[in-house]
């Protein structure tokens, strides 16, 4: 099955063409990048042969057209340099175009490992691409049409993973940085030194910070277990998505005792956990206002 960075999904496949564009242009060089810019080089060594090979035909081209027209020495000799001045500068623009393009409609395992190495990739990115890796070493053992939907259904874990994580990440901030044990420890030592402060702005002040102490506190405790059900609703999809990867790596070792993965089972969990995040949604909301 061919693959490119083009049918990858966005947060790996943008991330990963940046990255050849960096390496291509000699930014940001780095010592892991030897293998990522050895694979190119071996792409760019056909783009020299081909400019190498337009120079003296653009030259034979130009001298011939020279002739036709009854050009002499000197005027034969400019027709020669302009087109192969002209023909070798086409050739290098179309090359490079060409190699960029190719880039995009196809990379091999190795080539997508190797950059993948490069960039700082999520966990769920990471398995993203290992998945993607063994569909294209599965080769023939995955029909295209198979391999087309497994690779949808890695994309569309990806992102639904992508989404609960960024929604959990806010939940927690929304109800503190501290745990509700950590809470309630600090609230109960606020409330002991206002018991026990002698000056009046003291005790005032204490007495203020042990107020926004419990509503922090409040929040936390309304939100914990929002955020114990999306975290759970992450490793759902974490745990389907390492499914899928491991089902279709068995496939290089086995492929007449397996079959590919289930991509209507990874869809229906899919719709599960999208329902489930809409309603844990719902529910901050409705808190969120009560509090309001």
């Amino acid at each position: 099955m061919n693959v490119g960075l083009n049918d990858l999904h966005p947060a790996v496949g943008d991330v990963l063409k940046a990255r050849v564009w960096q390496m291509s242009m000699g930014h940001q060089s780095k010592p892991e990048d030897a293998a990522s810019r050895r694979l190119l080089a071996e792409r760019s060594t056909k783009v020299g042969w081909r400019i190498a090979a337009a120079l003296p035909i653009s030259a034979l081209l130009g001298a011939g057209i020279g002739f036709l027209c009854g050009g002499h020495g000197e005027e034969i000799g400019i027709a020669t340099g302009v087109a192969a001045y002209f023909g070798t500068l086409a050739t290098v623009i179309a090359s490079v175009a060409a190699g960029k393009s190719s880039r995009n409609k196809t990379v091999t395992a190795e080539e997508l490992r190797s950059l993948s190495q490069g960039v700082e990739l999520g966990w769920s990115e990471k398995v993203y691409v290992d998945t993607v890796c063994a569909l294209m070493e599965a080769g023939g053992q995955v029909a295209d049409d198979v391999g087309l939907s497994i690779l949808r259904a890695a994309g569309d874990l990806l992102e639904q993973a992508r989404y609960v994580g960024v929604r959990l990440e806010r939940l927690r901030a929304a109800a503190s940085a501290s745990s509700v044990a950590d809470l309630g420890v600090e609230r109960d030592r606020l409330a002991e030194r206002a018991a026990q402060a002698v000056d009046a702005q003291a005790r005032a002040d204490l007495a203020q910070s042990l107020s926004m102490c419990e509503e922090r506190l409040r929040n936390a405790r309304t939100l914990e277990p929002l955020i114990e059900r999306l975290d759970a609703q992450r490793e759902v999809i974490h745990q389907t998505l390492l499914s899928v990867q491991a089902s279709v790596s068995r496939l290089q070792v086995a492929p007449a005792a397996l079959a590919a993965p289930d991509v209507e089972e990874v869809q229906r969990v899919l719709g599960q956990v999208t329902a489930q995040t809409k309603a844990v949604e719902d529910a901050v909301q409705e808190v969120m206002s009560l509090r309001g």
